[in-house]
């Protein structure tokens, strides 16, 4: 994984706030659980390696967001099908503003 790629695929992931939510994700998938965006800024501008295991723990810190995805998704899905319910007209309120009916 080079730098380039993982900047791409975190905002494709996170949005464009990423960096904080992938160092958090990726603390914990590394071997220490030592994680932070200073580490994550130093891999994005070459000045330090990325590590090997980085592009197997985006992989699955996807599939895991993914996964939250669609089940917000069926919540609002859900929530869809119920439409929207349309107010009764206050004719009270129509009559003196508005008019006669």
């Amino acid at each position: 994984m080079t730098p380039k790629q993982l900047a791409f695929e975190g905002e494709a992931i996170f949005g464009r706030e990423w960096q904080s939510p992938m160092a958090r994700a990726l603390a914990i998938h590394h071997p220490r659980h030592k994680m932070s965006v200073r580490l994550l800024t130093q891999w994005l501008s070459g000045n330090v390696k990325l590590p090997a295991w980085v592009d197997e723990a985006v992989i699955k810190i996807a599939q895991e967001e993914r996964n939250a995805i669609e089940t917000r998704l069926s919540i609002v899905n859900e929530i869809c099908k119920r439409g929207i319910k349309q107010p009764e007209p206050n004719w009270d309120w129509v009559r003196k503003h508005v008019g006669r009916e």
